[in-house]
């Protein structure tokens, strides 16, 4: 939310990337079973907010083929 308020103000909002960065993974059913598919991948806060938006875009509308991970679940190339 603050880097959303700091872009609308044009207030330098790579001190938010660079704080969303050093946050760890965070905790939950969604996180933890993308994070099995590929642990290496997925290393803190902003990985965790990127998977909760692809669930909420894809996963959760049936739309898994137009997703870049979803297709490569389903076509067994991950």
């Amino acid at each position: 939310m603050q880097y959303a308020f700091a872009k609308s103000n044009h207030i330098a909002e790579e001190s938010y990337l660079d704080l969303i960065t050093e946050v760890g993974l965070e905790k939950n059913s969604v996180v933890k079973n993308f994070y099995q598919l590929k642990p290496k991948l997925f290393k803190n806060a902003m990985h965790s907010q990127s998977l909760l938006q692809l669930k909420r875009s894809y996963c959760d509308v049936n739309r898994c083929l137009k997703c870049a991970l979803g297709a490569k679940f389903i076509k067994g190339k991950y």
